[in-house]
């Protein structure tokens, strides 16, 4: 992902991040284009070799199918990822459920994860929900996930963690598994931007990045 925008207005942030995404999912589904035509072409000649008297073994005509249709699902699933954030400004502010929020940003921001070796889960404790601008806050996570992806060694998991703390506050945790300490650049002005437009603070603990989105939570 492209780390240097130039500081801008909270829409012109919002702005770069949907398009650097978008770049990104067109990457993505090239990629699964190439393997449907590949196995398109496979399944051109298995029907030619039908033709001749020995016949072709079903498997290898199932393999090709089956391949196909996976890459027609994960298709589907990359777009609807980027459609749902596409329309994540539709309504200010909006509700949604803070464990489906870290996936979708998880999700979307996957390949830049998978060019570092980098594994990412997600949790959130049952039932949390958000209300803000999801625009921001999601673009937010983008920005931020991005920074500490820099930051990750290769073949490393990165934790995403959202909960409430006993001071009822509401944070998302970014920590490496393990005992190691996860150790990235400070925020940048483009994510303090966006914060600054939510109520959103960030802190530094113990080796982990926290997001602290108690002015969002519902």
């Amino acid at each position: 992902m492209e780390k240097e925008y130039e500081n801008g207005s909270v829409d012109d942030i919002c702005l770069k991040v949907f398009g650097a995404l978008t770049a990104s999912v067109t990457h993505e589904i090239k990629n699964t284009l190439s393997i449907i035509n590949e196995n398109a072409g496979l399944l051109e000649d298995l029907c030619a070799m039908a033709e001749g008297e020995a016949g072709i073994p079903a498997e290898h005509v199932g393999a090709a199918s089956k391949t196909v249709m996976k890459q027609v699902d994960r298709s589907n699933t990359i777009l609807k990822n980027l459609n749902r954030f596409a329309h994540s400004g539709d309504k200010v502010p909006a509700q949604a459920n803070m464990e489906d929020t870290l996936t979708l940003m998880a999700a979307l921001t996957g390949r830049f994860a998978a060019m570092k070796k980098i594994t990412v889960t997600t949790s959130c404790q049952s039932g949390v929900e958000i209300q803000t601008n999801l625009l921001v806050l999601e673009s937010l996570l983008v920005l931020t996930l991005s920074r500490i992806y820099d930051a990750c060694p290769e073949d490393s998991v990165l934790m995403l963690r959202g909960e409430v703390d006993d001071m009822r506050r509401l944070r998302v945790r970014f920590m490496l598994e393990g005992e190691t300490a996860l150790a990235c650049a400070p925020p940048g002005l483009r994510e303090h931007t966006l914060a600054a437009e939510i109520g959103v603070l960030f802190a530094e603990e113990k080796g982990e990045v926290l997001i602290d989105l108690t002015a969002c939570a519902k």
